[in-house]
């Protein structure tokens, strides 16, 4: 009776393992659960976890982390320091309406709309055609991106910069002016005028 018993409890047992071994369960940071078919996943690809202030992917820093991955990115990571040169916003008389963007993330767009249609080698194009630590996914950030760059001084003192730094932004005001990007937020320069510029990118 007694081997009768262990046999139906392991028979049992490997019948449930088998049937769990059917379904994935993934409980995610966010509270939520997700379920798969274990039988159709290809493959399981895990991400490191940053947070703000960490080395990035590419060897600047952490600036933003808005929780999960959505539009294919969660994090932004600021080059480490200024592309070297001076810039002026570009393509002084001409309006880009679409280049006005400022939710952070935006300034990606922001940048391909400039590129796109301003033939000057101005800010936008430096970030466009940055590489560093092994990445060509650079851009010019929107004044809100920018804000990121101030919050501490760790932060701060990462990126070699003060609360007086700034820099070009993405974002165009009207034909002959553009934001800059500033610890208090974002200031109007003629697009002639230079300033620095700090490539960030989304991941």
């Amino acid at each position: 009776m007694f081997k009768y018993f262990l046999l139906s409890a392991l028979i049992l047992f490997q019948w449930k393992w088998a049937q769990a071994q059917d379904t994935m369960i993934v409980h995610l940071k966010n509270g939520s659960i997700e379920k798969f078919i274990a039988s159709e996943v290809d493959s399981i690809r895990f991400r490191k976890a940053y947070v703000v202030g960490d080395v990035g992917p590419a060897g600047g820093y952490i600036i933003y982390d808005k929780g999960l991955y959505t539009n294919g990115w969660r994090y932004l990571e600021a080059a480490p320091a200024d592309i070297i040169g001076n810039y002026s916003w570009g393509c002084s008389g001409s309006s880009f309406p679409s280049a006005t963007l400022s939710a952070i993330g935006d300034g990606f767009m922001n940048t391909n709309v400039i590129v796109g249609s301003c033939s000057d080698n101005g800010a936008a194009k430096a970030c466009f055609d940055y590489v560093f630590g092994g990445y060509s996914d650079w851009y010019l950030p929107n004044s809100n991106e920018i804000l990121l760059f101030y919050p501490t001084v760790d932060i701060r003192t990462k990126l070699n910069i003060s609360l007086a730094s700034d820099f070009w932004s993405s974002e165009e005001s009207n034909t002959v002016n553009a934001k800059v990007g500033t610890s208090i937020g974002p200031l109007i320069n003629l697009k002639s005028d230079t300033n620095p510029v700090r490539p960030i990118r989304r991941f």
